[in-house]
């Protein structure tokens, strides 16, 4: 798996994200709803402006993730790693 770090996204849609460990990195306006995210690792990442939306998220890690004016309608939080 990639390691990706200290990086900023913008406009990102599904297409463009490489499943990867995210390291201090900003996801701003990125359309992921939908997106099968599972086995990703999102580590002191900020998301604003995104919409992730129905996102799969089975064993998906967020650890110290913050999430500012975003769409988290219909997701399975309960399927992430603890």
């Amino acid at each position: 798996m990639d390691y990706i770090t200290d990086q900023t996204f913008e406009g990102l849609t599904i297409e463009h994200l490489a499943t990867a460990e995210y390291e201090n990195c900003v996801f701003q306006s990125c359309q992921l709803n939908g997106a099968d995210l599972s086995n990703f690792t999102f580590v002191d990442c900020e998301f604003i402006g995104c919409d992730l939306s129905s996102i799969r998220s089975k064993k998906t890690s967020f650890r110290d993730a913050y999430f500012r004016d975003c769409k988290l309608m219909g997701i399975h939080f309960e399927d992430c790693k603890p």
